[in-house]
């Protein structure tokens, strides 16, 4: 059965208590449509949240100093910093944008990947181990040496 939201004569229109409430939800829903079609107008720039999973030393040092400025130049936009150096799965783990150092992304057609940038790695030992070991003679060689690797899994 339908309520009656708007009783009216030849002379008057009125709300009918369920007719009020009805307007009032209406607005709010308006109002939410409003603000959903502000945020993608061309100008607004980008606005909510993003959530950004980035390896911790390289985000740390490298990335993490750009946000101030992307914030200040997109005041509406907020930024969830997840630093981790675990693999992310995006779609599970809700991330909308992951920087990753020497790791080929998954192949996916819910993935865009881009390259950044170009790393250097620096193979570095103390003298005394040197010494002790000798020097390594190839990179092949490297896992069978007595040696500190930063990340979870050493890359080529």
């Amino acid at each position: 059965m339908d309520a009656e939201l708007v009783p009216r004569t030849t002379r008057r229109l009125t709300l009918t208590e369920p007719g009020a409430a009805f307007l009032l939800r209406s607005r709010a829903l308006l109002a939410s449509a409003d603000e959903a079609r502000d945020s993608v107008r061309p100008g607004q720039g980008p606005a909510g949240l993003m959530v950004v999973s980035l390896p911790v030393s390289f985000g740390l040092s490298q990335i993490r100093p750009l946000f101030p400025a992307m914030l200040e130049k997109y005041p509406r936009l907020q930024l969830d910093l997840r630093f981790e150096d675990r693999f992310v799965d995006l779609l599970t783990d809700g991330v909308d944008l992951a920087i990753r150092a020497g790791v080929a992304p998954p192949d996916s057609p819910f993935i865009i990947a881009r390259k950044l940038a170009t790393v250097e790695r620096v193979l570095c030992a103390a003298p005394a181990l040197l010494a002790r070991h000798g020097r390594v003679p190839s990179l092949d060689a490297l896992p069978s040496f007595p040696c500190v690797v930063q990340g979870a899994s050493p890359t080529p």
